[in-house]
């Protein structure tokens, strides 16, 4: 498979490239022959950090799958990359046909591809913080009835764990409320901040996604079945949380795309559903 050498950025160290293959492969069908391309790197119009690539996986009998695009983004608080799906080209976009399109400077990036030039981009360090806040980025929303709709933003996350495909990460959650909501976005001026951060874990697996919390003097942790029985009420607020963790969604659609994240049934009862456990720092591995 040809590599992407137009695009690619000045930036686009060994580091950030092995890190990309090594998250692709952990969800590759064949993970000791999936072919992925040099990533393209790049600022997108929101000025955060972005990575392109393409990918030919392979199936059980060794044939080539049909080459897919894989659009990842950089978390700089986790400082880890993290992508969403393994996309169709069937639209005919490439990466050197997808990156000047989303890029920061889409005409810019555009013509330095057709002179064959790198294209630069600024230092990691000055990029925005990527997190949810009250001015218009994206909460977590909690909102499914109107008598008790709330929302939640992060304010820190970091990786405690990795191993394999698998990730434990610990975050900072703010929950808010709004009182007499109108199920619209203006609900969303007045949200009502409780100023007490809370901790929680969310272990990033296909096949015991989860989210811990603290319960009075307990630790409990809720297990999810995307791919099978689906969501129910009770657990929806807790399963955004996850979505938006793990997989940085935020409209509550990870359910009908669960097969292509890699996510498959759990028991025919739908999982463990809530237990109590000893510590969520050793939910990995367990």
């Amino acid at each position: 498979m040809p590599l992407f050498l137009l695009l690619v950025t000045t930036a686009c160290s060994s580091g950030d490239q092995r890190a990309l293959e090594d998250m692709i492969r952990a969800r590759a069908i064949n993970p000791a022959k999936v072919e992925i391309s040099e990533a393209i790197i790049y600022r997108d119009r929101n000025d955060a950090r972005r990575a392109c690539l393409m990918v030919t996986d392979y199936n059980q009998w060794g044939e080539p799958l049909p080459t897919t695009r894989v659009n990842a983004w950089y978390i700089f608080k986790s400082q880890s990359w993290h992508f969403d799906n393994f996309w169709d080209i069937s639209d005919g976009l490439t990466c050197e046909k997808y990156v000047p399109a989303e890029s920061k400077d889409g005409a810019g990036v555009a013509a330095q591809a057709s002179r064959n030039e790198p294209m630069l981009m600024p230092p990691a360090n000055d990029a925005p913080a990527p997190l949810a806040t009250a001015s218009g980025e994206a909460l977590i929303d909690g909102c499914y009835h109107l008598d008790s709709c709330s929302y939640s933003r992060l304010l820190s996350v970091a990786t405690i764990k990795q191993q394999g495909g698998e990730r434990l990460l610990r975050a900072s959650i703010e929950h808010g409320d709004v009182s007499d909501a109108t199920g619209t976005d203006a609900d969303r001026q007045r949200i009502n901040w409780s100023g007490s951060p809370t901790t929680i874990y969310a272990l990033c697996s296909t096949k015991s996604p989860l989210i811990a919390w603290a319960q009075g003097d307990s630790t409990m942790a809720e297990e999810f079945d995307f791919a099978g029985t689906g969501i129910a009420g009770a657990q929806q607020n807790k399963a955004n949380l996850y979505q938006a963790l793990c997989h940085d969604i935020y409209d509550n659609s990870l359910a009908t795309q669960a097969a292509s994240f890699g996510y498959r049934p759990l028991t025919p009862e739908g999982g463990r559903g809530e237990f109590a456990i000893d510590d969520p720092e050793q939910l990995l591995g367990q």
